[in-house]
């Protein structure tokens, strides 16, 4: 619950031996001080109203002063009312914005830039790429977005976009809703910045009309590779050494309860760690952060991904990278991210090589398969096994930190790695 309130900070003593007037704004733990720009001594200062004392022995233009700082708090008031009314989850920055009127001489084109710049400075270079993936989409729905102004971005203007995305670019839902939220997060940012009015927001919220995100059909095919095929691809020999690694790197995802490309490129040998199980056996334990949920993930190494690891430690890689799929140990950073989604491309091409042997007898619906299908097939097949709708969740990582250590401590780690082992046939 957000408060704001006129106080006598005390705690300063200006030249005149006087005390500043604050505006604090107050939100969860957060609090911010803003000056008034008035000052008096605690004797001219009620504390019970927050105003000067009504006394003209004590304070001669009391009234008019009691005027200023009145507005000042009203103006507050309004501000944070608008936020509650657009269902905007503020920040004491974005409320410093609006109420000090501060701007930014930034267009939506070169706000964009801006937006991503920071994202890079900061390494989350995917979240970059989203928004330059949006950007440039816009530049081609509207020639002219480079000399757009914010306030020309307005419900019309959204409902346009969508059009054009839709008959021009012949674009599913899902990837609409992909480009319109990051369009709305970053007009959001731009309402903090005080780009943009609160009330100019174009997107739909409890108390706006505007364009509706979520009535957007996001919901997509599972994508999974049944278990008797899961079968005949295990068990197929390869001549061509790409796709034997390829198929390899497919399983080791399939038996590492799906894990994604990204986390599996990054893997090294020190994520590789000797514990002991509940029964008091050692045991090896993969531990890694995921780059998505930036939580930790621990996946006990079972028969089915040692055989896998040694297979490729024989492989040729590069150190000390646990799998051969970065091939420039020198790389860091962004230029790594583009070079672990280079390597992503081919591993996909080299999936679909797969699909398309006769001997496999992959049929027409499983012919474009990419790395997203072992995570679902893991858990078709877990489910195919008797598992628990709520074992393969946490085993997929689905549930928040605070509830996966419960899970384990009901249920035992072991118990999902039991449930992993031996899946294919």
């Amino acid at each position: 619950m957000a408060k704001t309130e006129l106080i006598l900070y005390k705690w300063k003593t200006l030249k005149d031996l006087t005390n500043p007037i604050m505006l604090r704004i107050s939100k969860k733990n957060e609090r911010k001080m803003l000056s008034t720009g008035l000052s008096c001594t605690p004797r001219q200062w009620n504390d019970e109203y927050g105003l000067f004392v009504r006394d003209k022995r004590l304070v001669k233009d009391y009234e008019e002063l009691n005027t200023v700082l009145t507005n000042a708090k009203a103006k507050a008031d309004r501000i944070i009312k608008e936020f509650d009314r657009l269902e905007i989850d503020w920040t004491i920055k974005q409320f410093e914005n609006n109420y000090l009127l501060k701007s930014v001489n930034l267009n939506p084109a070169d706000y964009f830039e801006s937006h991503i710049q920071k994202m890079v400075d900061a390494g989350r270079y995917g979240n970059a790429d989203v928004f330059r993936s949006t950007l440039k989409i816009l530049t081609l729905f509207d020639k002219k977005f480079n000399k757009l102004k914010f306030p020309d971005i307005d419900h019309k203007y959204i409902v346009k976009f969508d059009l054009f995305l839709r008959n021009e670019r012949k674009i599913k839902d899902t990837s609409i809703s992909f480009y319109m939220r990051t369009f709305a997060t970053l007009i959001n940012a731009a309402i903090a910045d005080n780009l943009m009015q609160i009330g100019s927001y174009p997107f739909k919220t409890k108390h706006n009309k505007g364009y509706q995100i979520s009535k957007l059909n996001v919901e997509t095919k599972k994508r999974f590779i049944p278990g008797e095929y899961l079968t005949t691809l295990k068990n197929h020999n390869f001549e061509d050494p790409r796709l034997e690694a390829a198929r390899n790197l497919f399983l080791f995802s399939f038996y590492c309860r799906g894990i994604n490309w990204i986390d599996m490129a990054n893997l090294k040998d020190e994520n590789i760690k000797n514990e002991m199980s509940n029964d008091g056996i050692e045991i090896k334990v993969l531990k890694f952060i995921r780059t998505k949920t930036h939580k930790p993930f621990e996946i006990i190494i079972n028969s089915d991904i040692q055989n896998l690891l040694d297979w490729f430690k024989v492989m040729p890689h590069c150190n000390p990278y646990l799998l051969p799929i970065v091939t420039k140990p020198e790389y860091k950073g962004d230029i790594l991210r583009h070079h672990i989604k280079d390597k992503r491309n081919e591993y996909n091409k080299a999936l679909i090589n797969i699909t398309a042997i006769e001997a496999l007898k992959f049929p027409d619906a499983l012919k474009n398969i990419t790395s997203y299908y072992s995570r679902h097939s893991y858990a078709m097949v877990m489910r195919d096994k008797g598992v628990s709708i709520e074992l393969i969740s946490e085993a997929l990582g689905h549930a928040d930190l605070k509830t996966t250590n419960i899970y384990l401590d009901s249920f035992g780690r072991e118990k999902v790695a039991n449930a992993s082992e031996n899946l294919i046939g």
